[in-house]
């Protein structure tokens, strides 16, 4: 079905791998659309609880394909950073999370990709970085800004300036990654991750990244108002019932996202 996607459902995960392994998966506009399409469609499946974005081979995304971009008009530069941005923001909306599973090179693009993901975890051969500087130009999908918002601006001037490409311990102790696992045991680390999701409640997980999402906006009243009310749409909710029964009855609860 997709020339450069590897998609499975692995109990209630669905992991889309980029698969062009000989290019380091560097993003051209085929994997682009394809990656819309599969993500569209896992975040519609009901029985999908999470979203894991990899990278197939040795490399998560070495950036964006530099043989599309060097004949791109600074017209079209804009139209394809535009697009990258609304389907990036469309991570965030998404009511299920969206991990990256990040193994080798996480460089330009496909740091952009990761760091529009809820969750980044990494494997110990993991590299991050934004080294657009070197070819002339600058990360266009977001990734400064959103690097600024996860690590701190004086992080991201770092990065940026000097267009550094850092390791996993690196990434983890600047708080862009939230583990770092021997890469041995990579996908199983994941794997755990998404068993973990998929025991909450579904509707619960969705209210939180909605609330996480408006409390990035620097409005602290705001997002406290946003939360009062996620807590009252999860309180009428059947997950909410079956929640507190299953609590008093001393039982796993089993959550069917209603």
């Amino acid at each position: 079905m997709f020339s450069s996607l590897i998609v499975d459902i692995k109990g209630n995960a669905a992991w889309i791998r980029l698969n062009r392994p000989t290019a380091a998966n560097a993003m051209n506009e085929q994997m682009r659309r394809e990656l819309a399409s599969a993500f569209d469609a896992a975040a519609q499946n009901e029985a999908v609880r999470s979203i894991v974005i990899c990278g197939q081979g040795k490399s998560f995304a070495a950036g964006s394909d530099v043989r599309e971009l060097s004949v791109l008009s600074p017209v079209q530069s804009v139209e394809l950073s535009e697009r990258i941005a609304r389907f990036h923001a469309h991570i965030a909306e998404t009511g299920k999370p969206v991990i990256a599973a990040v193994s080798g090179w996480c460089l330009g693009g496909g740091f952009e990709l990761a760091l529009a993901c809820d969750i980044r975890i990494a494997s110990q051969t993991a590299r991050f970085g934004l080294p657009e500087p070197t070819l002339g130009l600058i990360a266009g999908g977001g990734g400064i800004p959103r690097l600024a918002k996860l690590a701190g601006a004086g992080i991201a001037r770092h990065m940026c300036l000097t267009a550094e490409i850092i390791d996993a311990n690196q990434a983890l102790d600047r708080g862009i990654v939230t583990a770092v696992v021997p890469a041995d045991e990579f996908e199983a680390a994941v794997s755990r991750l998404t068993d973990r999701i998929a025991d909450l409640a579904p509707v619960a997980v969705a209210q939180i990244k909605r609330v996480l999402e408006s409390a990035g906006d620097d409005n602290l009243a705001g997002a406290v108002a946003a939360e009062a009310q996620a807590c009252a749409l999860c309180m009428a909710t059947d997950d909410y019932k079956e929640g507190t029964a299953a609590f008093l009855e001393k039982r796993k609860a089993q959550f069917a996202g209603h």
